[in-house]
């Protein structure tokens, strides 16, 4: 493809134009750029995290556009000047990009650790739990638990959760770090178990909590 200058800088002008929308979105913690922003404070050097992230996923966004990709939850009307002047950077230019950028932010990114400490919380109360700490029910009680980080900067990411014990009946809708519990009229030794992630960091931890039903 025969490439005019001017195209190649509008080329170059709109990925730094989309790597400045993903730089100002998570520096502003908007929509689903939070979790990145969350993810960056624990950079050793945040300012440069968040400048490789951006050149990261500007560059992929400039590759989706020329291979015509299209997302069900995002609808872009591309006219023939976008297109044209995407195709004004060389694909190979933008892998490369894209690589740089991937390096640049490995660099960068939060040591990989995991969790060191979470609570376990009552919704609708101020009822608030330690792993290891004992949570009394009235029998058929039900409850939604949720699970958060003592870490207000980490982003907690919850795998699984186990109940073991005759004082879970009935295992309700578990959304993430959240899960609904009905317990049972019975009584003995029960526990959630929660295996949990941070920060994107495959290294898990797992905390448990004692579940006792009430007695007359």
């Amino acid at each position: 493809m025969d490439r005019k200058f001017p195209h190649v800088i509008s080329g170059l002008a709109l990925y730094l134009l989309f790597s400045a929308v993903v730089g100002v979105s998570t520096a502003m913690r908007l929509s689903v750029m939070a979790p990145f922003s969350n993810w960056l404070v624990s950079s050793p050097d945040p300012r440069m995290g968040l400048i490789f992230l951006s050149l990261l996923f500007g560059g992929t966004f400039m590759i989706f556009l020329r291979l015509g990709v299209e997302f069900p939850f995002f609808k872009l009307n591309v006219g023939e000047d976008v297109k044209r002047y995407v195709a004004g950077l060389p694909m190979w230019t933008l892998f490369l990009m894209v690589a740089v950028s991937a390096l640049g932010l490995l660099k960068f990114a939060p040591s990989c650790r995991a969790p060191e400490a979470v609570y376990f919380e009552i919704l609708g109360s101020e009822a608030q739990y330690q792993p290891m700490q004992t949570l009394e029910v009235q029998p058929g009680q039900s409850l939604s638990i949720a699970a958060k980080s003592s870490d207000p900067n980490a982003q907690l990411s919850c795998i699984s959760w186990e109940f073991v014990g005759p004082a879970f009946a009935q295992m309700g809708e578990k959304s993430g770090c959240q899960v609904n519990v009905q317990f049972s009229q019975k009584s003995g030794a029960s526990f959630l178990t929660l295996a949990t992630t941070q920060n994107f960091c495959s290294q898990k931890s797992v905390f448990s909590l004692e579940v006792k039903i009430k007695t007359p």
